[in-house]
């Protein structure tokens, strides 16, 4: 849920404790508003999938001694991850409305790719070598895929009176994330 209120500052402000708040400086315009809301909350959004991937990457290179060159996080538009020929790793910023579980499965997949440039016996050998439930939080990402993205907390479905968005205004997201996955990953508990 997104609690977007116009306040007496000079940067957009933004936490997060159970929801979004947003405190957009008063000299914002009415028309450029839900952009900068949009835009704002974009940027912290990736910031913290950027700050959950570093983690799972430090982890998990120095468990298996794999180090990559460097980690990126963007927005791709056909890949939830990538490892470029100069052993950097690229992480889709949308995974972070995924269950962090399967963040982290994005994280080790690339990771492993630094060993085996392919999808070799060996290379899913190694992935579930890490993450021995790979194939669950694989599947739910596969099945689930079309439900992550910003889109779902659209500013345009603002509230003008009280400049709130409902909590999962998308009634396939909230079937999606309103019960416990049927492979065995329990979305509700691993909310961001």
């Amino acid at each position: 849920m997104l609690d977007v209120n116009r306040k007496q500052v000079r940067d957009v402000g933004i936490s997060f404790k159970n929801r979004f708040f947003i405190d957009v400086p008063d000299w914002v315009d009415d028309t450029a508003h839900d952009a900068v809301v949009e835009d704002a909350l974009r940027l912290w959004l990736r910031k913290r999938a950027r700050e959950d991937a570093d983690t799972f990457l430090k982890k998990y290179s120095s468990q298996t001694g794999l180090k990559p060159k460097g980690l990126r996080v963007r927005d791709q538009k056909h890949h939830w991850g990538l490892c470029g020929k100069g052993k950097t790793i690229y992480i889709n910023w949308n995974l972070i409305f995924a269950p962090k579980p399967v963040l982290e499965y994005a994280v080790v997949h690339e990771l492993c790719h630094l060993r085996y440039r392919d999808h070799s016996d060996g290379f899913w050998g190694l992935v579930e070598a890490i993450l021995p439930d790979y194939q669950r939080r694989k599947a739910w990402l596969d099945r689930n895929e079309h439900l992550l993205g910003l889109n779902y907390l659209p500013t345009a479905a603002v509230d003008q009176r009280h400049r709130k968005i409902p909590e999962f205004c998308y009634p396939q997201q909230q079937a999606a994330l309103n019960k416990p996955d049927i492979h065995g990953i329990d979305i509700v508990a691993y909310r961001h």
